[in-house]
């Protein structure tokens, strides 16, 4: 119930994504401290799953209303117990990089971050979803924060990532939009017309083509084919959900959010791939 708090399938992607800035750090020739780095991936996900387990707190009502299968909202966890895991995760995000104060500080931040997101931002449009984004990408960050070598290459493939992640977080507020409007959250889904969601989308994605061509002009030729390609490939599955989208109009059902973005979904493991290409 615990790994479930913390959505462990989701959370368990900062050690990939801190793995990923650290591989690309060493083969750019940089001398890689790897208990220090294996501790620097711990405390992206320690500060991630921080986040997840307090808004299921925060949005326990709401989740039950929405009948959602959350451990607490279920009563499979009790309140107790997830305000202590949340705090756990909190203290030991930053204490386990307490070797770097610059690093401690940026775990604080993500933990600030999300407790500003659930008792603030969660009702906003796009803004909330955008934190969200950028939190959960994070960890892509601190292996280069840890070395002070976040360049254009290091932020042009945390916002490709992250653009991906905010079209994820578009999609699940339309998702969840009438637990949302009953509950009286204001929201892109329950304040604004499906169109601007769609539109949203649509900019991520062309924003993810543009910074993709800003990062294959960087590598070399063997290395931007296979980025091109890749990119190609999310690119295409990218459009594939908004044409999903845009044909599932039904008077009485309504746009197919639910199905559309299963597809968008499909490619978060090549868009993950692209980060290895990062120089």
């Amino acid at each position: 119930m615990v790994l479930d708090l913390v959505r462990i399938r989701s959370t368990g992607g900062a050690f990939g994504l801190a793995g990923i800035g650290s591989w690309n750090l060493a083969r750019s020739g940089v001398d890689i401290d790897v208990p220090r780095h294996v501790a620097i991936a711990v405390a992206a996900f320690l500060g991630i799953a921080f986040c997840q387990a307090f808004n299921d707190v925060i949005d326990r009502d709401l989740d039950r209303l929405a009948g959602k299968t959350r451990p607490l909202a279920a009563g499979q966890l009790s309140l107790g117990t997830a305000r202590w895991v949340s705090g756990l995760c909190a203290v030991g995000a930053v204490l386990v990089v307490s070797f770097d104060p610059v690093l401690s500080l940026a775990e604080a931040a993500v933990v600030g971050l999300g407790v500003l997101y659930s008792c603030r931002l969660r009702s906003t449009i796009l803004v909330g979803n955008l934190l969200v984004a950028a939190v959960s990408t994070s960890a892509f960050l601190l292996p280069y924060l840890s070395v002070g070598e976040i360049g254009p290459p290091a932020l042009a493939g945390w916002s490709f990532v992250g653009l991906y992640i905010l079209g994820n977080e578009i999609f699940k507020t339309q998702v969840d939009r009438r637990g949302d409007r009953e509950y009286g959250l204001r929201t892109v889904a329950t304040a604004a017309p499906s169109a601007a969601s769609s539109a949203a989308l649509l900019i991520a994605t062309c924003g993810m083509a543009g910074l993709a061509t800003v990062l294959a002009a960087r590598l070399r030729y063997g290395w931007r084919v296979a980025f091109i390609c890749t990119v190609l490939l999310v690119l295409l599955l990218q459009l594939a959900s908004l044409v999903r989208l845009l044909i599932s109009t039904r008077e009485w059902i309504g746009l197919d959010w639910e199905g559309a973005q299963t597809w968008w979904k499909i490619p978060w493991v090549p868009a993950g791939l692209l980060l290895l290409m990062v120089r």
